[in-house]
């Protein structure tokens, strides 16, 4: 299975990200929204490390429209690795 990273959508929502791999700056993933599964290509700097305590506040801060609160928690998100297991 492969790994799962956070993006960061319009308006700085949490979306939940397979990588499936990683090829220099470029990320291929695939994101499943019920039976949807849409794949794409991402730049590795708009991913971050999967975290599901740090995805909680951020769908929490999402939620309530909080964006000072949300811009914060985005700041502590790990950015996605090159080294990082795809």
């Amino acid at each position: 299975m492969a790994n799962k990273a956070i993006g960061r959508a319009y308006g700085g929502e949490p979306v939940v990200l397979e990588v499936l791999g990683i090829q220099g700056e470029v990320v291929s993933v695939l994101r499943t929204e019920g039976r949807r599964r849409v794949s794409g290509l991402c730049l590795i700097r708009d991913l971050f490390a999967f975290d599901e305590s740090l995805l909680g506040k951020l769908r929490r801060a999402y939620q309530r429209k909080d964006s000072q609160t949300l811009g914060r928690v985005w700041g502590t998100a790990r950015p996605l690795r090159k080294g990082d297991p795809a």
